[in-house]
C-alpha cells in the first residue's frame, strides 16, 4: 500500500491529468514518525455488505489474504460495514438516474449507439414512473427479486428537480461520513473486502449480476 500511494502522490502525472485536484505529495517525514516501515497495520475484514453474498471461491480469496496479512503481522479483525449494501447500491443508482432517462449518458454519446451493458438499464429508466412504482413493490415483495427492485426505484423516466438533487448529494455526504466514523471508532487502517461477490466474468455478462 505504501509503494502505490508513493508511486501515486511522488509523481506529477496523476495531478497532471486531473487539473482540479489540488497536488498532496506523499508525506514521508509524518509517516516515518507514524506507521512506519515494518509497523503493523489494524485491518477490518468485511466478508459480504449485506447486498450480496460472497460465492465459495471469494470466501477462500479472503481467507487466504487476511492470512497473509497476519503471517506479516498486521492485525486482521472481523467487522461489519456502517451500512447495509443495498442502502448504498439504492443511492448510487439514484444518483445516476437523477437526470431522468440517461439523459446526460446519451447526450455524451453525440449520436452513438447505447452500450449493450447499458440496454437494462434503459429499458428500466423508461418505465412510466407511476408504473415503476408498483413494479418495484411486486419485485421485491412478490417476485422476491430485491435488488432488481432497488435498481429500478432508483432510476427514473423524469429528472429530478434541483431539490432532489440537493437531498441526494446531501445523503452521500453522510454516507461518507459515516465511513469515516465507522473507520475511526474501529480504528482501521485499512478494510479487507470482497472486489466482487463472484469470480470475473466474461465481458458483458455484469448486467446479469444485478439485473
Amino acid at each position: 500500500l505504501t509503494l502505490v500511494l508513493r508511486a501515486w502522490w511522488d509523481s506529477d502525472r496523476m495531478f497532471l491529468a486531473d487539473p482540479y485536484v489540488t497536488p498532496q505529495r506523499f508525506n514521508h517525514q509524518v509517516y516515518a514518525q507514524g506507521r512506519g516501515e515494518g509497523m503493523p497495520l489494524r485491518v477490518g475484514l468485511v466478508r459480504s455488505d449485506g447486498h450480496f453474498k460472497s460465492c465459495a471461491t471469494v470466501e477462500r480469496a479472503l481467507t487466504m489474504a487476511a492470512e497473509g496479512l497476519e503471517s506479516q503481522g498486521h492485525v486482521v479483525v472481523p467487522t461489519q460495514l456502517p451500512l447495509n449494501g443495498t442502502e448504498i447500491v439504492r443511492l448510487f443508482y439514484q444518483i445516476m438516474g437523477a437526470d431522468g432517462s440517461l439523459h446526460f449518458i446519451r447526450q455524451a454519446l453525440e449520436g452513438e449507439d447505447l452500450a449493450g451493458m447499458y440496454q437494462e438499464l434503459n429499458r428500466l429508466s423508461a418505465i412510466p414512473d407511476w408504473v415503476r412504482a408498483l413494479f418495484v413493490v411486486w419485485m421485491k415483495h412478490v417476485a422476491g427479486e430485491h435488488r432488481v427492485a432497488t435498481i429500478a426505484g432508483g432510476v427514473r423516466q423524469h429528472g429530478l428537480d434541483v431539490r432532489g438533487v440537493f437531498e441526494l448529494t446531501n445523503s452521500l455526504r453522510r454516507v461518507q461520513q459515516s465511513y469515516v466514523d465507522f473507520m475511526r471508532e474501529q480504528q482501521l487502517d485499512a478494510l479487507l473486502t470482497p472486489v466482487a461477490p463472484l469470480p470475473a466474468m466474461t465481458h458483458g455478462n455484469s448486467t446479469r449480476l444485478m439485473l
